[in-house]
């Protein structure tokens, strides 16, 4: 049986990207062949989400991500907020759909590609650490961190250009972008004020209540880091992996 080639960006790219070649046999699609592109995509994130140890693929069911300050403002305001989270953890990715894909022609450089995404239920998991001051009050913690957003969908843009590598092209990837929308986001933040459990009830209880205002917040945050991840990720699976012979040529 022939697998289908992995490109889906954001979620695969890890499992191979130490790699100079794919141990496995390749279902490759023509250029621009969008179809096929979909199918192929589909049906590797359904056989190797779970990874495959004995290949040495890596899972992508769960994804570590970086650690950074989603807030980070000043001590010296009167009002502030530092909070920074850690041991940040995707799930949901092995669930994913790919609904498009545009691009990826014999001359990829002469338009964006685009794949049009959508996932269930993404669920990010982190510990976070914080400090606030409100005039004379002050407040520090650290606790739990959760996000579950449902009916996720992501749109992935992006542009490559082409080296020469002993006579192959390889693709460099840049300007990549993210578009996301759901249906619905729950927000936790367990154990925000360990003296005051009350207090940490009632601010999970607002944040779900207004979880729109919160997620445009949160989204604005969010989305550079892992774009940078995004950019990092895919450049080094391009590095190893000649375009030309990720693709069938009729030429």
């Amino acid at each position: 049986m022939q697998y289908p080639f992995g490109l889906f960006l954001f979620l695969i790219f890890p499992v191979v990207s130490s790699w100079m070649e794919i141990p496995f046999n390749i279902h490759r699609c023509r250029f621009g062949n969008e179809t096929c592109l979909v199918e192929s995509l589909n049906s590797y994130i359904k056989t190797f989400a779970k990874g495959i140890p004995e290949k040495y693929f890596r899972p992508f069911n769960r994804l570590s991500g970086p650690n950074f300050p989603l807030f980070n403002d000043s001590t010296d305001l009167p009002i502030g907020l530092r909070l920074n989270l850690k041991n940040l953890t995707l799930n949901g990715l092995e669930n994913a759909t790919v609904l498009s894909v545009k691009g990826f022609e014999q001359d990829p450089t002469q338009k964006k590609i685009l794949i049009e995404i959508r996932i269930p239920r993404l669920e990010c998991v982190a510990k976070f650490d914080f400090d606030t001051k409100l005039l004379l009050f002050r407040a520090s913690g650290n606790g739990s961190f959760n996000v579950d957003a449902q009916n996720f969908h992501l749109n992935i843009s992006f542009k490559v250009f082409v080296e020469f590598r002993q006579g192959k092209r390889y693709l460099r990837v840049y300007d990549m972008d993210f578009n996301v929308d759901l249906d619905r986001c729950i927000l936790s933040l367990d154990n925000l004020y360990e003296w005051n459990t009350d207090l940490s009830i009632v601010l999970n209880r607002v944040m779900n209540e207004h979880w729109l205002e919160f997620w445009n917040e949160l989204e604005s945050r969010f989305l550079p880091y892992f774009s940078r991840m995004g950019v990092d990720r895919l450049s080094r699976f391009f590095y190893y992996f000649s375009y030309d012979e990720m693709f069938i040529n009729d030429q």
